[in-house]
């Protein structure tokens, strides 16, 4: 559980971070702030798709393909930080236009990464406890009273 949550904060905050370094370290117009949030979930569909294809396909486990998809979120902040040491405007998420690339990459993983994790967890909850874990999942009963409840 406390996995899943630093998880999700990671791949939360890389999308809030990205969209502060657009606007304020690159000056990227409403324009293409507007084109990211539509690539995003369009990419996350497609996303979906190609990787329960490939899992299928492959015969891959959930633990594998979550393994797989947080190895390729690394991408991301390693794309950000190769900007500090190729020349300027070259790479490293020093364009504009690498937004656009970047919000299509980020919804490849984005959905399917949440959708495995969810699969994940429901592997690991005890049979006859699924609502109580899913409410503490899902942040909605996240009390003391939901927590004494969860002694399994």
């Amino acid at each position: 559980m406390i996995g899943w949550f630093i998880y999700s904060d990671s791949f939360t905050t890389v999308v809030s971070i990205a969209i502060l370094f657009a606007q304020s370290t690159l000056g990227a117009p409403k324009a293409i702030l507007l084109g990211g949030a539509i690539i995003v979930p369009l990419f996350g569909g497609i996303g979906n798709w190609l990787w329960t294809w490939a899992q299928e396909r492959q015969g891959w486990s959930n633990h594998r393909v979550l393994m797989m998809q947080s190895t390729l979120f690394l991408i991301l902040p390693l794309w950000g930080i190769m900007g500090f040491f190729t020349p300027a405007g070259s790479f490293g998420l020093q364009n504009k236009y690498e937004l656009l690339i970047v919000a299509a990459y980020h919804g490849l993983l984005l959905g399917s990464t949440q959708s495995t994790c969810r699969v994940f967890y429901s592997e690991l909850i005890p049979r006859g406890h699924e609502a109580q874990f899913f409410g503490l999942y899902g942040r909605e009963f996240f009390d003391r009273k939901t927590l004494n409840n969860l002694s399994v």
